[in-house]
């Protein structure tokens, strides 16, 4: 996500290429605390429940993506959910490179219909989440919005409600 790569760069300076990598060898060497972008990394410390958030929105930003949820009758406090499922569309083309060989990990959208639909009887709003979607998804029930087709989608969008969801289906 750019926007993403964006707020965080606003706020947490990086080091990269070359020299990233030897500040990186240099600072796991001496055993110094460091800070990483590698998709592994675990938060077995709970780090993330002891301090704020790093990445605040704007008094603008906060502002558009009300006007975003306002589309649904939504406000902030209300309880919508985020559902991310990683699809053969992600497992195809990532970053210009095939990852076939982790197609085990794709799973397919239209069987967490049931679940998105029984959130969304207990009074959740179910936001279908992605960039990168093989197929939309398809139910009959208002609060399941299939946002990573209606045409919707944006970076910072992706960001605000993954922000702000009650909580996240992921896979």
């Amino acid at each position: 996500n750019n926007y993403f790569k964006q707020k965080l760069k606003s706020k947490h300076p990086s080091i990269q290429n070359n020299f990233g990598i030897v500040m990186f060898t240099l600072c796991n060497f001496f055993k110094f605390p460091i800070a990483t972008t590698d998709d592994r990394a675990v938060d077995i410390d709970g780090l993330s429940l002891k301090y704020p958030p790093q990445i605040l929105f704007s008094s603008n930003e906060i502002a558009i993506g009300k006007k975003f949820l306002d589309q649904f009758e939504l406000d902030l406090n209300d309880k919508f959910v985020c559902l991310s499922v990683r699809d053969s569309a992600y497992s195809g083309e990532v970053s210009g490179r095939k990852f076939y060989r982790h197609a085990n990990r794709n799973s397919k959208i239209q069987s967490y219909v049931q679940a998105a639909e029984t959130l969304a009887k207990l009074g959740y709003t179910v936001f279908r989440m992605g960039a990168l979607v093989s197929e939309p998804f398809i139910s009959d029930h208002p609060k399941v919005i299939d946002y990573a087709t209606n045409g919707m989608r944006t970076d910072f969008l992706d960001l605000f409600l993954g922000a702000h969801c009650k909580f996240a289906i992921l896979t």
